[in-house]
């Protein structure tokens, strides 16, 4: 039990972590570029932006099934579909963006740093997924199964 509350809550911290990567050029970025952040976004093959609400239904996710408010296993099952589908999103989103192509001389240096940070939030999506699932006894992961032998 407690090898499942930990991976779940690390789920849930790993989908709050994505969806402030997504928001983080909103913040982070000066007045002067926020122009460019719809281009930004919109520059890859796919946008990124459901990326950041998939990450706060994550969590709500992960916690419901911390906390046995939803079937352990289905939110496994769940998470794993999510965190896979970020990943390639991200991805797909990750490799097909040039900076350039924004325009925002001042902003280029933080997005192509930024991209992989949310490329990397969705990674520890999906990894919290597949501990939450092993812990679960749902798939075969070495050294991260259940405790209790279910």
């Amino acid at each position: 039990m407690d090898g499942e509350r930990t991976a779940a809550t690390a789920g849930v911290v790993a989908c709050l972590l994505t969806a402030g990567a997504v928001a983080a050029p909103y913040v982070l970025l000066p007045a002067s570029a926020l122009q460019y952040v719809a281009r930004y976004y919109g520059a890859g093959p796919v946008n990124p932006l459901a990326l950041g609400l998939l990450g706060l239904l994550g969590a709500i996710i992960f916690a419901s099934g911390r906390e046995r408010r939803s079937d352990p296993d289905l939110v496994a099952g769940i998470m794993l579909s999510v965190g896979l589908f970020s990943v390639v999103v991200a991805g797909l989103w990750a490799l097909g963006f040039d900076p350039v192509a924004v325009g925002a001389t001042d902003a280029i240096d933080f997005m192509r740093t930024h991209r992989w940070s949310v490329l990397a939030g969705t990674g520890l999506e999906l990894v919290a997924a597949l501990w939450y699932a092993a812990a679960r006894d749902l798939v075969p992961v070495p050294g991260l199964g259940s405790a209790t032998g279910r």
